[in-house]
């Protein structure tokens, strides 16, 4: 695969680093690529990947809900056997 270099300045730096690490000018670009994604994964958590592309495409996330599910063991129990073996089933662990 070809890569073709518009800008000077680009060309520039490249050829430089490559001179000054001995490597060819495809190892060069390589090396500084890797190393520009390591240098972002270090600035960039997974939860500020997740914010930034849902503020890309638009995606709003719903806030928490403040009311929680009834726990069903402290339903109390009725002393009729009917009512009283159905909480059984409710509040087994």
């Amino acid at each position: 695969m070809a890569i073709y270099i518009k800008n000077v300045e680009a060309d520039t730096l490249t050829r430089r680093s490559a001179s000054m690490a001995g490597v060819s000018i495809t190892e060069a670009i390589a090396i500084a690529m890797k190393e520009a994604i390591e240098r972002h994964r270090e600035l960039e958590t997974p939860m500020k990947t997740a914010a930034r592309l849902r503020r890309k495409h638009g995606v709003i996330l719903k806030p928490p809900r403040e009311s929680r599910l009834p726990v069903m063991h402290s339903i109390p129990c009725g002393t009729r056997p009917d009512v009283r073996d159905a909480c059984a089933v409710i509040a087994r662990p």
